[in-house]
């Protein structure tokens, strides 16, 4: 997908709780109510029913062989209907947000006016089981008559109890019930015809019936229907953990709210009608009654979505909610009374690829339901034009993407690998970081969608982003370019990445990144090579690399558990190792590899790196090691591997991992490329296997070294073939071939240092020298060549292609732990160079360098060279 990258500074936006900006389609005004008042699916189920408060008579009664149990007395029935939570009132007080209440009713048994009339049904079980559901009730209204005076409750004095003048509950005890039992079932009932009581008409109104030893939430959902018409039972559907009007019967007490779609049509609770897409926060359910309703003007009203944000808290009546997350309930209006199973007119879409999920709620951070977008269509398969996208992590307001009918475009920042679940990028200050982002066109037609910044941004920050042609709902990566000034204070930053559909830059979205700011590290680095025939270990064998003949930072850091630790090696196979360099994968850097000592081995062998992996603390490399053909073959090797640090004098760092694609310079950007100047770096592939770096910034003046190593399983090898400086940037020419010298594509790291050692670490003695003139005769140019002692060393030629380089005063005057020359080619010739040995230990201070290379045909020719030398800190 072509980008066109625009560079602009970050505007000032206000934000606002709905996080989407895009405006709608022609969306009708006044919106639609969906809870149809005048229009009910059953005559008591509407807001003027819900909002009507009234008493509760409870009836509670044994059997001439099976008494009420005693423990279960008035005092704990009213606990239990009228009491704090948990309690049958204090559950609708709380769902109805204070619209509802319920008092105790009238009475003369036991207290009079507590609400409960305790009566002995005076049959036995068998003859009460023998009755039809209805009989019973009547039986228990006029059982009960003596002790209440029904026509108490005739507020509208037409000498018939409606069911929103009163609730009449009919418990009855049964055998399994020892007093602390918890079971069994509850029904809500019409009563069977029979004669007046106190003159009022009982006949055909809800009542509840239920067992002594039923669980509240029973009780609850028997209320829903007694109390407020919800006419038929949805048990049977897959809303059970999620909402009262589900399965509720069990052994054990639990609580879970009413959803949105029954608060809607009770009028409890109105969702927000989304018109336009964009990010939505969605606080709790339970807490605030908030919930979202996605529909299609085009479609109807029949068909449509809701979304709530569920939380199991203690002490609420979602405690027993069954997941913690984002509910969305696909809604088929038509279907209120359709009994089949394949017909719900409620359904729960659950966060698995065909929605079947039951007893899942979305939560982008549970492994278990990493699904995030929810597309399904309507209940009877057509394509619902509406979607709930990029759910994010549970939590007391959790946000998604809303997607209905109109334009828009989405970011996503979700990150479910990061503390805070946000996308996060590190940048030392002054660097560039790049952030990429998953874009998507929400819209419904193709068109231009933008990646960029929202402000504010603290001064001196500076930003680029990306635009994209994308059709219809199509998902792309949009990266942004995000750089801090050099002063920036070390902190983590919030910053707002924004998605803009640019045909109407209005419509778009935003969502949050961190991006931390370091200060530049101090020097971190390490080296080690293989001795005698270490690197003809079996297959598997764990080997540590010889112990003094490597060295590294962390051996002075003064953890003494770290510094006890060796560079690590394993031979996976034919010329490959896994190195493992402690404590060097906890910042970013990069690594090196190459042919290591090697006396009576003269071939154009190559050692480079197939990959490089931070598992912090640790760096891991991947060496691969080939013969002059190109073959994979076993070979001593040596690694070195640096990080970002600050320092007086110029350090660049880089990785490329792109290999296709002519053109532009394209801004490199990753941990690993660092420039102390602050400035961009770009790369510009010139044609195959050429490319040219170009790091900004006056300090460069070329005189440094340069290393480039291959980042590819399959042999390659690469070289600097010029470094100038152009006033304003470094700019570096760097070629590689593959092993017949034809021009190959590979990625690869390169270093840069000039004025210091390879590490750019001033505090131990290093050097770097580049050869120059005739290479048949080459001379050290001392213009491109630099020690820690100012000491320039000579250079012999001793046959073709083999040099003898000679320093007296660099090496380590203790000998032990020694060191480390690393050799590249230089220059326009095509070459390779390596080094075949180097002698640090037979005389204090010395150090002796052997150089082979050659040409195309892999044998023995002059080239130009450099060679970097590292070694420990000088003992004190």
């Amino acid at each position: 997908m072509p980008y066109r990258l625009k560079r602009r500074l970050a505007v000032l936006v206000a934000m606002a709780s709905i996080i989407g900006l895009t405006t709608a389609m022609d969306y009708p005004t006044p919106l639609p109510d969906f809870a149809h008042p005048h229009t009910p699916h059953a005559p008591w189920y509407q807001p003027v029913n819900a909002a009507t408060s009234r008493p509760i008579l409870i009836i509670r009664g044994g059997f001439t062989d099976l008494p009420w149990p005693a423990v279960k007395d008035d005092a704990w029935l009213g606990r239990r209907f009228f009491g704090p939570y948990p309690s049958v009132r204090d559950y609708f007080v709380r769902s109805s947000f204070g619209r509802v209440d319920f008092s105790r009713a009238r009475e003369s048994s036991g207290t009079p006016d507590d609400g409960v009339v305790f009566v002995d049904y005076g049959i036995t079980l068998a003859q009460w089981d023998a009755l039809t559901d209805e009989q019973k009730m009547r039986h228990g209204v006029n059982v009960a008559d003596p002790l209440v005076d029904y026509s108490v409750f005739d507020r509208n004095g037409d000498h018939v109890l409606a069911d929103d003048e009163v609730v009449i509950a009919v418990l009855q005890s049964v055998p399994y019930d020892t007093g602390d039992t918890i079971d069994g079932p509850g029904a809500s009932r019409a009563v069977d015809p029979g004669p007046l009581l106190d003159g009022m008409e009982l006949t055909g109104r809800t009542t509840i019936w239920a067992h002594s030893a039923v669980n509240q939430i029973t009780l609850d959902h028997e209320m829903l229907h007694t109390a407020f018409g919800l006419a038929r039972d949805f048990h049977g559907y897959p809303i059970n953990g999620f909402d009262l009007a589900g399965g509720t019967i069990s052994p054990y007490e639990w609580y879970v709210e009413l959803g949105s779609w029954h608060k809607m049509h009770l009028g409890w609770a109105n969702p927000t009608i989304v018109t336009r897409d964009g990010y939505y926060q969605v606080p709790t359910w339970h807490t605030s009654g908030q919930s979202f309703l996605l529909y299609d003007p085009g479609r109807g009203t029949d068909d449509y979505l809701m979304v709530e944000n569920r939380r199991r808290v203690p002490g609420t009546y979602d405690a027993d909610v069954s997941d913690n997350g984002l509910i969305i309930w696909r809604v088929d209006e038509t279907q209120y009374y359709n009994p089949s199973p394949s017909s719900y007119p409620i359904r729960l879409m659950g966060p698995c690829p065909d929605y079947s999920c039951t007893y899942d709620a979305w939560d982008a951070a549970d492994q278990n339901t990493p699904q995030r977008d929810m597309t399904g269509p309507w209940r009877d398969g057509t394509p619902s034009g509406v979607a709930v996208r990029l759910a994010y992590e549970a939590g007391e307001s959790t946000m998604a993407y809303f997607d209905v009918p109109g334009p828009g475009a989405a970011v996503d920042c979700f990150d479910r690998n990061s503390a805070g679940y946000r996308r996060e990028a590190q940048v030392i200050a002054g660097q560039t970081v790049s952030v990429r982002l998953p874009v998507q066109n929400t819209s419904e037609e193709a068109g231009s969608v933008g990646l960029g910044l929202a402000g504010p941004l603290e001064p001196g920050w500076t930003w680029s982003g990306e635009t994209a042609e994308l059709g219809a709902k199509e998902v792309t990566a949009g990266r942004l370019l995000i750089t801090p000034p050099a002063d920036a204070t070390p902190a983590a930053y919030r910053l707002w990445a924004e998605a803009t559909w640019l045909p109407g830059p209005q419509h778009g979205s935003r969502c949050d990144i961190t991006v931390r700011v370091i200060a530049p590290p101090s020097a971190t680095w390490g080296y080690a090579s293989t001795r005698a025939a270490q690197y003809q270990a079996p297959v598997g064998e764990e080997v540590v690399l010889h112990p003094s003949w490597q060295w590294g930072t962390w051996k002075r850091d003064g953890d003494p558990n770290l510094a006890a630790r060796n560079t690590t090696m394993i031979r996976t196979g034919t010329g490959r190792y896994r190195v493992t360099m402690p404590a060097m994968g906890s910042l970013p850097g990069v690594a090196h590899a190459g042919a290591g000592v090697s006396w009576g081995y003269v071939d154009a062998a190559s050692c480079q790196l197939a990959s490089v992996v931070r598992e912090n603390p640790d760096k891991i490399l991947d060496v691969a090691c080939f013969d002059g053909e190109g073959t994979p073959k076993n070979l001593p090797f040596a690694v070195w591997a640096s990080g970002h640090s600050a320092g007086a004098e110029p350090q660049l760092q880089a990785r490329y991992s792109a290999v296709g694609g002519f053109g532009d310079a394209v801004p490199l950007v990753n941990e690993e490329t660092f420039t102390s100047t602050s400035g961009p770096v770009e790369v510009r592939r010139l044609g195959d296997g050429r490319y040219e770096v170009t790091a900004a910034g006056t300090a460069f003046d070329a005189s440094g070294f340069v290393r480039v190593t291959p980042l590819n399983d399959s042999p390659a090898v690469c070289r600097p073939a010029s470094v100038e400086d152009t006033g304003t940037a470094l700019r570096i020419g760097v070629e590689c071939m593959g092993p017949n010298w034809t021009p190959k594509n590979t990625p690869w790291t390169l270093t840069y240092t000039q004025g210091a050692g390879a590490h750019h670490d001033p505090s131990v003695p290093a050097a770097y020298a580049t050869t120059t003139g005739d290479p048949a005769n080459p001379t050290i140019d001392t213009g491109r060549s630099w020690s820690s002692t100012g000491e320039v060393p000579t250079i012999a030629r001793t046959a073709p292609g083999v040099y003898d380089v000679n320093y007296q005063d660099i090496g380590n005057p203790y000998t032990y732990p020694a060191d480390l020359v690393d050799v590249t080619a230089v220059g326009t010739a095509a070459r390779s160079c390596r080094v075949l040995s180097w002698n640090s230990y037979s005389l204090p201070r010395k150090l002796r360098v052997i150089v082979q290379c050659y040409d195309a045909a892999h044998r023995l020719a002059d080239a130009h060279f450099s060679l970097a030398y590292l070694r420990a800190p000088t003992r004190t």
